[in-house]
Order: C-alpha cells, then structure tokens, then sequence
C-alpha cells in the first residue's frame, strides 16, 4: 500500500475510534513506526498482526507509539463475524434462568465463559483449584 493510501485508511480508523486515537501523532507514528520494526526485525515485513503487537510489547515500544499499538488492539478484539457473540447470549441464556435471575454480573460472566470455553474448563484440574479458594477463604486460626 503507497504511503498515501495508509494515511486516508488511518485517518478513517481514527475518525471511528476519535476516543482511543489521536490523529495527527497516528499518522506520525506510522511513517516513523515501518521504518524503525523493520530496522529492528526485517522478519515482521511479512508478519501477521500477532507477531507485530507481541513485538511491540516484547521490546517495549507501546511507550514510543502509543496510538499504533491501541489500533492493533483494536484490531484484534474485534470480532470477525457475529457468531462468537450469537454464541455468547445462546450460552447466557441457558445460564441465566428463572433460579438465576438474583445472581450477580461478576459471577454470570464467570459462569458464561466457562460454559464457551468448556474444552478448556474440562482439562482443569479442580482439585488445584479448590484448594486454593479453600487456602484464601480460610476463616479458622491456625494454631
């Protein structure tokens, strides 16, 4: 992509998210950031946004372009298509049923990731677990 064309696109991102980026210092960042991450690492020319972010972390460069590493974030967390978020109120509302109806914000979201994330939840070792909210919520003096 010509420089130009990076410049209307980043300005389009930052009229979207004004809150998050500030435009001017945006378009600054870009031009100085391609030339210094392929000075560092020529690798990243062709490197896919993961390996971008997890480069700017890894270096500590979130300090030097703070406006580049919140639009990769940005990027990132949004979602591609609507069934994640389909999905997610599927799940709540299995979950959150007549019974539930007094449980707190906190605990459902607790409760509504695990039940997405059940091929992870089933590899947890409990026992781990337990014990350690058991060790934290220990109310009787050890003697």
């Amino acid at each position: 992509m010509s420089l130009n064309d990076v410049k209307k696109h980043s300005i389009d991102l930052c009229n979207k998210y004004e809150r998050d980026l500030n435009k001017i210092e945006f378009i600054y960042e870009i031009e100085s950031f391609k030339q210094h991450i392929f000075a560092l690492d020529n690798s990243l020319q062709y490197g896919n946004c993961y390996e971008i972010i997890n480069f700017i972390y890894k270096n500590n460069l979130k300090d030097a372009y703070p406006n580049i590493s919140i639009a990769y974030q940005i990027f990132l967390t949004l979602p591609v298509t609507s069934a994640s978020c389909e999905r997610s109120f599927s799940k709540l509302k299995l979950i959150k049923s007549y019974l539930r109806s007094s449980t707190n914000q906190d605990r459902l979201n607790h409760l509504s990731i695990i039940s997405i994330e059940n091929q992870i939840a089933k590899n947890l070792d409990y026992d781990d677990i337990i014990n350690d909210f058991a060790a934290r919520k220990a109310r009787k003096i050890k003697i």
